[in-house]
């Protein structure tokens, strides 16, 4: 009897995911032929922002709804939902609500308004098309193979296990990690502006990345108390903060400090009463305005710790830190106008070489393929033809490599991601969510970065930790029960 109810459990979750699965490829659909419709209308490209907004508004109240009945507000999706928002959307919204922006009029002016009305709907449909590859689910989720603990190992063993693991990344990746902050502040100090720094690559910066796996295995382990999670969680965080403001760099230090809170938070299944609501929101708005004051002075020349705290102390605090970090993040969308702009009129499109063409990158080999690696990142090619730097995205690379197609393998895209991360796939929920939070903190870049950016960093968080713990796990201790 229980058996069979269990059966019928599971018939209606494949049913329900397949509903699901084919609502938001109807959704897609629309939203195609809503943009084949409106392409050649002038009302549409005169007023893009306002459909834009609307549309991708409508969506995003439509996915917080998902977010919220299935209690996944803890979720790698959700938070890679909510940072391309951030990212893609914020300087269209504050032209919509006719919110000031003093950085979007030389960008208004540039584009044609066809242009842009393009790269918004694009940018509409990719967001679609990745939220519908992350609730793709199939019949059967499988377990990973390769993450998988010995069947009778005690809790107790399996979560000295993965605090054991943390250790070692921590102790592989620490001197590193110290050294690349060192050459960043270094180089910023030497050009005395924030603007010309320069980090380090290759093999230094490959380990220096496995130090916030480190810290999220030990947080996400539970195998030591509360405190000690705790103050690693600070000490980590302030550390961030204080390179951040001495280098002007934020991309990783940025999502590491995300990836920490998130694992912290479920790790110890903290409730967010009214009261931490609203210190959470007062570190939240504290930290948006320090991504603010970092923007103003990468422009100028560098100051000392002591003189930006003596300027900037009292805009660390104001209220006005969301809308300086939507104008911030925002310019994020004109990478994809680039793209849109000069593919295909100026340079074809690629055809799969900014997707595979960043396999190579698992090799140490970028000396001898460095002409193919710049072909590769076509946003190089098209910063110099618009005079721009403006960075480049995976969805402009999805477009760039496949035109309107790009749909398709956005939703291939956002299919991976979800499986990379998903934690039915573990059956240990400490060890679920150590990978999960250890992939966001490099996966949600691909929100500000190419294919070719994020593939080697990911291929290394995803598989050096369990490898780790593969190799200790077969130490006679942990076999076998207690």
């Amino acid at each position: 009897m229980i058996i069979k109810k269990s059966n019928e459990r599971k018939k209606r979750v494949e049913k329900r995911n397949l509903f699901f699965l084919i609502f938001n490829i109807f959704i897609l659909m629309l939203l195609l032929l809503f943009f084949i419709y409106t392409k050649d209308n002038n009302t549409y490209h005169s007023e893009w922002y306002k459909t834009v907004s609307i549309l991708s508004l409508s969506l995003l109240i439509y996915y917080i709804v998902y977010f919220y009945n299935y209690r996944l507000f803890y979720d790698f999706r959700f938070w890679f939902i909510i940072l391309t928002y951030l990212f893609m959307y914020s300087k269209i919204y504050l032209r919509f609500f006719g919110i000031e922006d003093p950085f979007y009029r030389p960008f208004l002016d540039k584009y044609a308004l066809d242009v842009l009305y393009t790269t918004g709907m694009i940018v509409v449909c990719y967001t679609q098309a990745l939220f519908t590859g992350f609730t793709w689910i199939g019949k059967r989720t499988k377990k990973s193979k390769l993450y998988k603990l010995k069947e009778n190992i005690s809790d107790l063993r399996a979560k000295k296990l993965i605090y054991l693991t943390g250790s070692i990344l921590i102790a592989i990746s620490l001197p590193f990690r110290l050294i690349v902050d060192y050459n960043t502040i270094a180089t910023t100090y030497l050009t005395g502006s924030y603007s010309n720094r320069a980090g380090m690559t290759g093999l230094y910066n490959d380990i220096a990345i496995l130090f916030i796996p480190g810290i999220v295995y030990l947080i996400s382990s539970n195998y030591k108390k509360r405190r000690f999670a705790t103050i690693l969680a600070i000490t980590t965080l302030l550390y961030f903060v204080l390179i951040m403001i001495m280098s002007g760099d934020r991309r990783y230090y940025i999502t590491g400090i995300l990836a920490v809170v998130l694992s912290y938070l479920k790790a110890y299944n903290i409730n967010l009463s009214i009261i931490k609501l609203i210190i959470l929101g007062t570190a939240s708005n504290i930290m948006l305005n320090l991504l603010a004051v970092l923007r103003v002075i990468r422009s100028r020349g560098l100051l000392s710790p002591l003189e930006f705290l003596k300027q900037f102390s009292n805009d660390l605090i104001n209220s006005k830190g969301i809308i300086e970090a939507m104008s911030e993040f925002g310019y994020s969308f004109y990478s994809v106008v680039q793209v849109v702009r000069f593919i295909p009129e100026y340079i074809p499109h690629q055809l799969g070489i900014g997707i595979f063409g960043a396999i190579p990158t698992l090799l140490p080999i970028g000396f001898i393929i460095r002409d193919f690696l710049n072909k590769v990142s076509i946003s190089r090619t098209i910063n110099v033809l618009d005079g721009h730097t403006l960075g480049s995205t995976i969805v402009g690379n999805l477009y760039a490599d496949f035109s309107w197609f790009f749909v398709i393998a956005a939703i291939i895209f956002g299919k991976i991601m979800y499986e990379a991360t998903a934690i039915k796939t573990i059956d240990n929920d400490n060890l679920a969510y150590a990978r999960q939070y250890s992939m966001l903190y490099v996966l949600v870049n691909s929100v500000r970065a190419s294919f070719l950016e994020i593939f080697r960093p990911s291929v290394t968080v995803y598989l050096i930790p369990i490898m780790i713990l593969l190799l200790i796990s077969k130490r006679g201790k942990f076999n076998g029960s207690e």
